[in-house]
């Protein structure tokens, strides 16, 4: 019994670790011809996917489980939508989400500007697929098109990974 107590110890604590936004020598550069991004190279990526450019699943598949966390980025042109800025695109995500979300809660909708670079960050959780989710949204317009960063996590776990989003989030740089 102290043997696998001990053996279930050392593999929750290397997953913990290998989940350490603050160790910079596990992350890798993600770039295409409008942004970079920097990731941990534990996660599994996929790049390039329809309508998707990097997605990264935060956790490894496994028997029993109804998801895995990941972290998606996309880019959307606008030129035939409705949005002109992000108070606009605010206004439409909000309905969207109200919409398409199974007793959805809004925690967070707001926009900031750092640097100059104005971003919308929307929080919100629901039931989707028979399961309750949580998701962080971070949006950029620029150039007539729109770039979201999306976590998405089942809510018991989204604390757990939401600070590497957050770094990842950080790392994004237009060019």
């Amino acid at each position: 019994m102290i043997k696998i107590f001990i053996f279930w110890f050392i593999g929750a604590f290397h997953f913990v670790l290998g989940q350490n936004p603050g160790n910079t020598k596990e992350w890798k550069t993600y770039k295409n011809s409008d942004y970079e991004l920097q990731y941990l190279n534990l996660w599994e990526v996929e790049l390039d996917k329809p309508f998707e450019d990097f997605v990264a699943y935060l956790r490894p598949s496994g028997p029993g489980l109804p998801m895995r966390e990941s972290i998606v980025m996309t880019t959307i042109p606008i030129t035939d939508q409705p949005i002109h800025n992000l108070d606009s695109f605010q206004r439409i995500k909000e309905e969207e989400i109200k919409n398409q979300i199974f007793r959805c809660e809004i925690i967070e909708s707001r926009i900031i500007k750092k640097s100059g670079v104005s971003t919308h960050i929307i929080v919100y959780k629901g039931e989707k697929d028979g399961m309750r989710l949580k998701w962080k949204e971070w949006t950029w317009l620029k150039d007539k098109k729109l770039y979201q960063l999306i976590y998405t996590a089942q809510e018991s776990t989204f604390d757990t990974f939401i600070r590497s989003a957050e770094v990842l989030q950080s790392s994004v740089k237009f060019k």
